[in-house]
């Protein structure tokens, strides 16, 4: 945290984003474990089925993964899962509810923009992301 002349405090902030990647840029072992798993069970797809994926084979990742349904005509979208590794680190469990639900102002707007990224270009992307917002650091992968 650095202060500035004023004496309000401003926070250093870093995000990468990267649609090309391999499991070797991933920092967390689980995420590039899970990345080999999705390229291995889609084959020569764009994307594996959905009965080509068996939640037990991710089990390892399961605590840390959130899914969410998009509804059209509003756009919105729901959480279908939140794992219970991120349940316990936020405090709370929205599973059910919609993300514009989440009371984390700045953080909300972040998220409804990356799910956006993400329908304009169906693919995985690679997030690298330590930034402060709502008064608290998000740092993950």
């Amino acid at each position: 945290m650095n202060e500035t002349p004023t004496g309000r405090s401003t926070f250093s902030t870093a995000s990468e984003l990267r649609w090309t990647f391999t499991a070797a840029d991933c920092r967390e072992p689980a995420i590039a474990r899970l990345y080999d798993y999705w390229l291995s069970r889609r084959g020569e797809h764009r994307f594996p089925a959905r009965s080509d994926i068996d939640p037990l084979d991710m089990k390892f990742a399961l605590g840390g993964i959130t899914l969410f349904d998009v509804e059209r005509n509003p756009l919105r979208f729901r959480y279908r899962l939140i794992g219970a590794d991120i349940v316990q680190r936020d405090g709370f469990d929205l599973t059910g509810r919609y993300l514009d639900e989440l009371p984390l102002q700045q953080y909300r707007a972040l998220l409804q923009g990356r799910l956006r990224m993400i329908m304009e270009n169906p693919a995985p992307l690679l997030v690298h992301n330590k930034q402060f917002y709502d008064q608290r650091w998000y740092d993950y992968e």
